[in-house]
């Protein structure tokens, strides 16, 4: 035995096998710190384009929200009512229209109306909660006049004037001040927007302005914690970052001290050894910030993969050398603390995936219309299980009232590759109206061929049944003025379009005033409901009934020539003339004149005609309907019961 150790052959192998044994556990080592150092640079990689996607949506998801309550207002019939009257009661309208689209919107804090000169017209403000009287309850408020201010000489205005006006402006993200000073504690604004048309002179009479709080926003941008994120301006100014200590550079921290500080990490961002990743932020947020998000990784999320990848290493030469059980119990225990980092990363994702499938409504479709996916949030809010809605056509949550004009230009921009948005007026299972304001995008493949459709969508019927209950007479139920005369535009752009004509009627009840002298208002008030109820039931369902002033009605008719339009009329004076009123009030019956847009005429042209057909029936003797084929057909009178015994 002793032989054995005193040759050389035995030292031979046993150096060779030592050496051997030594370069294989070298190697091994090698190749598991590199494999566990790729994994680190993955899990680093993946991280960041999650941040970046959470950037992308999260910054289109806010500012489309205040950019989309800018539009609204600047475009909405409130507006236009002040604008065309400077009534106290239409500014009060106007001011609690603004509120509530202040309070739908919790981002923004300030919403306002300027005019041409720079004035604030109509502040509706949210104080900083720390600077309220009631900082647990802070909330929005109608400044008083005197709280109003002169913005004439802000940056912000200054730009505003270059503005054309079918554009919506952002400006720089800044430090909201107030009456000249920065508010405590610190306030991020970006403002939002619009120019405001006067429906009078169609020349521009001021501007809409959202101050929206950009804090939200901006900790999002940079809320991580395994990552360093800055955010400069184009000057290299910082505006936020994960040290909040450099925040707001431009404006705070003027110190040399701390401006040198900036400078030596603005020189690491912009000369990297690649381990910084550069998002340029100018188009989402489309201001003169030119702002650039930069993001590494920490250095405690840095040093705690490379932690993991030597321990890794070390674990693989202690199996290496200990062999069998403990070999496959190290190699798990380091592999499984690399796939927990990535299930975190993965769990992380399905976090942000889930409120985006619960709370954002989503349809898949392909390119004839069929839908092939339906997410959780448009499941709930159309009341439709997934499975009975895959594979039936989208119009499946169509409302009864929408028409096949209303999908013309969606399916024209569809067809042109071109992305759509809209609002779809939808109805769930159980028959129940539900508004969507949606998003329509081309669905590519790899090759760049349309293979469908996807549609994102958000919830605005409250808002929807706000402006609905602005739009109906609150005694009849019918429409009143301003939505009929939103509707005689929206009629006259359709004729215009598809060379169509259409038909209005007004009717005025005869002797109404000697119901109310005789009977009290209170009579002349059913007489009226009636009357209402008796057009609203005897007309088609394309049809509109408006209570136009007083005793005076109006019907549109779309689509229809004049001959069929006075028909209508005189069905509808019929059925009021035989109608057994309840009340004291007897022999109710009402005149009528009859109009057809030709094409040629305006809207005002056509009220005109209409009215002045009105008031030769009234001449003529009441309860008949003239038109222009009157003098054509020699119309006479034919009373109720008269066409009773003809038929």
């Amino acid at each position: 035995m002793t032989s054995i150790f005193k040759g050389s052959t035995f030292y031979k192998y046993l150096i060779s096998f030592v050496i051997f044994g030594i370069l294989i556990v070298a190697i091994t080592n090698a190749l598991n710190y590199y494999h566990l150092n790729q994994i680190s640079k993955g899990i680093i990689k993946d991280q960041i384009d999650f941040q970046f996607d959470r950037v992308g949506n999260t910054t289109r998801t806010l500012i489309g929200s205040a950019e989309l309550t800018v539009v609204n207002a600047a475009q909405s019939d409130f507006i236009d009512s002040y604008l065309t009257t400077k009534s106290p009661d239409a500014k009060e309208n106007l001011q609690r229209y603004l509120l509530g689209l202040a309070r739908a919107n919790a981002a923004i804090f300030q919403l306002r109306l300027l005019d041409v000169n720079g004035n604030e017209i109509i502040d509706v403000y949210k104080p900083n909660s720390a600077n309220s009287a009631n900082s647990a309850n802070s909330a929005y408020r109608i400044e008083k006049p005197e709280q109003l201010q002169d913005k004439s000489d802000s940056r912000y205005f200054a730009e505003l004037q270059t503005l054309s006006d079918d554009t919506t402006y952002y400006s720089s993200i800044n430090l909201n001040k107030e009456f000249g000073e920065i508010e405590r504690p610190l306030r991020p604004t970006l403002r939002v927007a619009r120019p405001v048309i006067s429906p009078v002179t169609g020349n521009r009479a001021g501007y809409i302005i959202a101050n929206m709080n950009a804090s939200y926003l901006l900790g999002i941008l940079v809320n991580s914690d395994k990552l360093d994120i800055t955010i400069t301006d184009k000057d290299g100014f910082i505006l936020t970052s994960t040290n909040s200590e450099y925040d707001f550079s431009r404006y705070l921290n003027k110190s040399p001290t701390v401006q040198t500080e900036i400078a030596s990490l603005r020189e690491q961002l912009l000369y990297s050894d690649g381990s910084v990743f550069q998002y340029d932020l100018d188009n989402l947020i489309k201001n003169d910030n030119g702002l650039v998000l930069y993001a590494r990784a920490s250095q405690n999320f840095t040093n705690q993969l490379t932690a993991e990848a030597i321990e890794g290493a070390l674990q693989s030469v202690i199996a290496i050398l200990v062999l069998a059980f403990p070999v496959a119990f190290l190699i798990a225990k380091s592999l499984s603390k690399t796939a927990n980092a990535l299930q975190e990363n993965i769990e992380e994702n399905k976090k942000y995936s889930s409120i985006i499938d619960q709370y954002i409504p989503i349809l898949e479709t392909d390119k004839e219309g069929i839908i092939i996916g339906c997410n959780d949030a448009m499941s709930v809010l159309s009341g439709y299980r997934r499975r009975d809605v895959i594979g039936a056509p989208a119009s499946i949550f169509q409302h009864d009232a929408c028409v096949p004009s209303d999908f013309t230009q969606l399916w024209t921009n569809l067809k042109n590759g071109i992305s759509w948005k809209g609002e779809f007026h939808n109805k769930t299972a159980q028959g129940e109206e539900f508004w969507l304001q949606t998003h329509i995008m081309p669905n590519k493949n790899e090759a760049g061929k349309v293979i469908g459709y996807i549609g994102i969508g958000a919830d605005i019927t409250d808002k929807k049944l706000l402006e609905r209950r602005s739009e109906v007479d609150s005694m009849t139920g019918l429409f009143n003025r301003l939505k009929g005369n939103h509707i005689l535009e929206q009629q006259l752009d359709n004729a215009s379009y598809t060379g169509k004509s259409f038909g209005v009627i007004i009717l005025d009840v005869d002797h109404f005033k000697q119901v109310n002298d005789t009977y009290g208002h209170l009579e002349g008030d059913l007489v009226l409901k009636d009357v209402a109820n008796i057009l609203k039931y005897n007309v088609r369902s394309t049809d509109y009934v408006v209570r136009w002033g007083g005793e005076e009605f109006l019907v549109i008719c779309p689509n229809l020539d004049l001959a069929t339009c006075v028909k209508v009329a005189e069905k509808l004076r019929v059925q009021v003339e035989s109608f057994p009123f309840e009340g004291q009030a007897t022999g109710i019956t009402v005149s009528a004149g009859v109009a057809v847009f030709t094409g040629a005429s305006t809207i005002n042209a056509l009220l005109a005609d209409a009215d002045n057909f009105l008031y030769q029936a009234k001449e003529q003797g009441r309860n008949r309907v003239v038109s222009a084929l009157s003098k054509y057909t020699a119309e006479t009178h034919i009373s109720a019961s008269d066409m009773q015994k003809s038929s």
